[in-house]
């Protein structure tokens, strides 16, 4: 019997300047542990939200079930091969490898390594083959304990502390690795993307007894794409009954949101919650 691993690179980029991408693991042709890494290529699919994506599927034998691996991608640029694709380092202040890894288990999911967030962050056209395309709302908040999207008034444009000018109230749920996302058909309020252009929203975030509050910010979605919030103040208040803490993220949805240029130093993470 075997474990079946999917292993997914995902970039985000809108162009590809690279080819030849392989998955690299701490595992041997039969799928034990090794010292020697293994070399797999991998195949261009497209994801489910229209993004390139590189794909290999690796069978493990059952007994390894519990076994931890290690493995990463490797890539080629033009006049530069052998390029390591792993941007980030190990949560650990005494290593500097930049790896990913898992612990084998049957049923396990698709391992995926994004090399940017682009298209992760903020709202998104999500491609619909027989219908109008419709939006995705996603968020990086993984200590809240509640997130919901809330809709604006375009003809108030902004949210007040006592909820006026707010038209809707989606909820939202907490996926993998501490992200929260909503889309359209998982609730009624949202439609297709193309019909909400213009309308301004926001996430609220909620964790412990305090209420943070973020006006004035604008969350540039896709056009953007790297979901920065550029905010000019902010205030910190207790709530006399402990409501929870409560993030508020401004923005507005533009038409042009569907292709941009990264800009420079690429996409970093919200922390939020």
């Amino acid at each position: 019997m075997t474990v079946n691993v999917q292993f997914r690179f995902r970039s985000g980029l809108p162009l590809m300047a690279f080819d030849n991408v392989r998955l690299r693991g701490s595992w041997d042709e039969q799928g034990h542990p090794a010292n020697g890494w293994t070399s797999h290529p991998m195949q261009r699919s497209r994801d489910e939200d229209g993004y390139d994506v590189f794909v290999a599927r690796v069978p493990f034998p059952d007994g390894e079930i519990g076994t931890h691996f290690r493995w990463g991608i490797e890539l080629d640029r033009p006049g530069i091969p052998d390029l390591w694709a792993i941007a980030a380092e190990l949560d650990d202040e005494a290593s500097s490898r930049r790896e990913c890894s898992f612990d084998l288990q049957q049923g396990i999911g698709p391992q995926t390594y994004y090399l940017t967030w682009i298209g992760r962050l903020g709202a998104n056209r999500v491609e619909k083959r027989n219908s109008a395309d419709g939006i995705r709302f996603s968020v990086w908040a993984p200590n809240a304990r509640a997130v919901s999207l809330v809709l604006a008034d375009p003809a108030v444009g902004y949210i007040a502390d006592d909820g006026t000018g707010t038209i809707a109230t989606i909820g939202m749920r907490r996926t993998v690795d501490g992200f929260w996302s909503v889309e359209t058909g998982e609730d009624h309020g949202l439609a297709d993307f193309d019909s909400m252009v213009g309308t301004p929203y926001m996430y609220r975030i909620t964790r412990g007894r305090w209420i943070a509050r973020l006006p004035h910010g604008y969350l540039v979605p896709h056009a953007d794409r790297c979901g920065r919030l550029r905010s000019r103040r902010s205030r910190l208040s207790r709530t006399a009954g402990g409501i929870g803490r409560t993030t508020k993220l401004f923005g507005g949805l533009r038409p042009e949101a569907g292709g941009a240029a990264v800009r420079g130093g690429g996409c970093r993470r919200d922390v939020l919650g």
